[in-house]
């Protein structure tokens, strides 16, 4: 199961525990990914988590609001082609079905006009009560002032209506992708300040985005009026690469901060805890390299000693591996091996320890070779 917590806490409260979900708790600080690529890379892990727990609904024993929390996680991304599918249906109704004897398209159809009022209701009344929970009760010195907060409330909820089109895009591709079985590589995504360049976000974006752009044309010839239905969702693809590049930018966000804008009462006035973990961060020494592994003994015998007393040498497989490190020159080869490769290395203790006591012979051999050398330009010199 890729996202397993709502499923210990189902299959716990179904062993007759209580569950609680405590929202008090302080001193968590895992930040949100950098940028939208990160966000998506991390939603992509989420959204095939979550269909793989729908089949967990019909378990027996569990209780109904963990059935329904598994349910409306399944929600949360079907919800997305159930969005395209649905403008793209009134997109033909309109194109096809709206069209007046005299070839004039008719205005904007009361139910659209009400589908998108009650749309735009149900996004901007969560943040309205929010804003005004936080002047209420007094917090808003915390988010820059109230003059801040609402600014940076409206800013909030205008890039959250640019970047929905393009979540809502990359949401039904990773439904597809979950429900036809294709591999899913997932690491987690970085936590710091990452910039995206120009050629990344046209390699990610820039498909859908002539995808849109000859759909748009092809509306605008049939039946202009149908753009208005489209509009909404249609420009922030159009601009999905330029909106992902300038997001990510770590300048603009600093320039955000220095106006009090998108503040967080983190930011406002740090916590010790976080104080405390800067201070550590700035202090602490380089982070050890994948040579380290091998010839620092301390660091050597922690990472044998966590691999457990596994036996990994025996069979084809183990015997490949041996050939493979019998022929590898440490003092490069090391260096030039492949990230799975090093990951293999160390979850096999043997094949671990072999490449250890080849790189040490190979360095005393160097050592005796180089003294041999000096020996003999002494004796030379004499």
């Amino acid at each position: 199961l890729l996202s397993h917590d709502f499923v210990e806490a189902a299959l716990m409260r179904r062993a007759g525990y209580h569950v609680w979900l405590v929202h008090d708790l302080h001193g968590s600080y895992e930040q949100q990914p950098p940028n939208l690529l990160e966000e998506l890379q991390r939603d992509r892990r989420w959204c095939q988590g979550n269909l793989q727990n729908a089949r967990l609904m019909a378990e027996p024993g569990l209780h109904g609001v963990h059935r329904a929390m598994l349910f409306t996680g399944m929600l949360a991304y079907l919800s997305a082609p159930l969005w395209l599918v649905s403008v793209m249906l009134g997109a033909g109704l309109w194109m096809w079905g709206g069209v007046a004897a005299g070839g004039e398209g008719r205005a904007v159809p009361l139910e659209i006009a009400g589908l998108w009022a009650a749309t735009v209701m149900m996004l901007a009344l969560p943040r309205v009560m929010g804003v005004l929970a936080i002047v209420m009760t007094g917090q808003q010195h915390r988010y820059g002032g109230t003059s801040a907060l609402v600014r940076g409330a409206v800013l909030e909820a205008g890039l959250s209506l640019l970047q929905a089109p393009v979540r809502m895009m990359a949401h039904t591709v990773f439904v597809v992708v979950a429900l036809t079985g294709l591999k899913l590589d997932w690491k987690s995504p970085p936590r710091e300040a990452n910039d995206i360049g120009w050629a990344d976000a046209l390699q990610r974006f820039g498909l859908i985005s002539s995808v849109v752009a000859a759909i748009a044309v092809g509306v605008l010839w049939l039946q202009p009026q149908a753009s208005l239905w489209l509009a909404p969702m249609g420009l922030p693809l159009l601009l999905a690469v330029p909106l992902a590049v300038l997001t990510s930018r770590s300048a603009l966000g600093q320039r955000l901060l220095a106006n009090r804008l998108l503040l967080t009462p983190e930011e406002h006035s740090a916590p010790r805890v976080l104080r405390r973990a800067w201070a550590h961060a700035r202090r602490a020494a380089p982070a050890p390299q994948w040579r380290d592994t091998l010839t620092d003994p301390w660091l050597f015998d922690v990472v044998r000693a966590a691999m457990g007393p596994r036996n990994t040498s025996w069979g084809s497989r183990g015997k490949a591996r041996r050939q493979m490190l019998s022929g590898l020159l440490v003092d490069q080869g090391t260096e030039r091996l492949s990230a799975a490769d090093r990951m293999r290395l160390l979850s096999e203790p043997q094949s671990i320890v072999r490449v250890r006591d080849q790189l040490a012979a190979n360095t005393h051999l160097m050592r005796g070779s180089w003294s041999d050398g000096v020996a003999t330009d002494s004796r030379l010199s004499a």
